[in-house]
């Protein structure tokens, strides 16, 4: 790749140390750039304001070929991702290998790695946080799962990407985290009562003890890997248009 070209400046004298077109430019619009400055091109000492005037020339060339035809529009800096994708064929071995922390994680902070779509959606933190308290992330997780399928699908749609995250598995876990949580404390209860009453409590342990494992482990073994691999492909896709949307507008400068 060409170095940029490079001036010297001589005034009274002393010869000041190279210069870029801009920089020349910049000295100029300072008031510090006059007639009296020579510019050494090609060997030859020069008039500034004769070289600077050809300087201006090129630049306005320059801005009329982009005005003619501009190439491909920057990525707008609010819809620009944070990172780079991350493979899902990883995502999923780390989602069972970690028992399924890793893919809670990661997948709840990926707000934080999106850009912000509306005012209300909250920061990866924000989301985290919500989701480690008990009872309220009863609550949170309807909205914290939902608006990032909704985030992910806007953001798609801004840059082009054909189809949808679906939104059928994020509501799947949040109903089966909630039925799981209601049928364990529902069952201490009645069982704390069976017990005490000596009355027989086998059915009740099936429904309420067994059904919450059977159910969490549908969730763990088949709706979560569906829900994190639909999200990170998503992600991934909206990383790699941005990628090359940004490449674009980097080769028609």
């Amino acid at each position: 790749m060409s170095q940029p070209k490079t001036y010297r400046l001589k005034s009274q004298g002393r010869i000041l140390g190279d210069y870029s077109e801009s920089e020349l430019q910049d000295l100029h619009a300072r008031q510090q750039l006059t007639r009296f400055h020579e510019v050494l091109v090609d060997g030859n000492w020069t008039s500034a304001t004769g070289i600077l005037r050809s300087i201006e020339e090129g630049v306005l060339t320059r801005q009329a070929i982009l005005d003619a035809d501009p190439g491909p529009p920057p990525v707008p800096e609010e819809d620009t991702v944070a990172y780079r994708p991350f493979p899902v064929w990883l995502l999923i071995p780390l989602h069972f290998f970690t028992l399924g922390v890793f893919s809670f994680f990661w997948i709840t902070t990926m707000h934080g790695r999106l850009p912000q779509t509306r005012p209300d959606e909250p920061t990866g933190a924000r989301a985290l946080s919500l989701m480690l308290v008990p009872i309220l992330n009863m609550y949170w997780m309807f909205i914290c799962y939902p608006m990032l399928v909704d985030r992910l699908n806007r953001i798609r749609e801004r840059q082009g990407l054909l189809g949808n995250v679906p939104m059928v598995p994020a509501l799947t876990i949040c109903f089966i985290n909630l039925a799981v949580f209601l049928m364990t404390v529902t069952g201490s209860i009645v069982l704390l009562i069976l017990v005490s009453r000596g009355s027989p409590y086998e059915h009740a342990v099936w429904f309420f003890i067994l059904m919450p494992q059977v159910l969490t482990a549908v969730s763990y073994v088949f709706v979560i890997p569906m829900f994190i691999a639909t999200c990170q492909s998503a992600f991934n896709e909206i990383a790699e248009s941005q990628r090359r949307m940004l490449q674009a507008h980097a080769a028609a400068i």
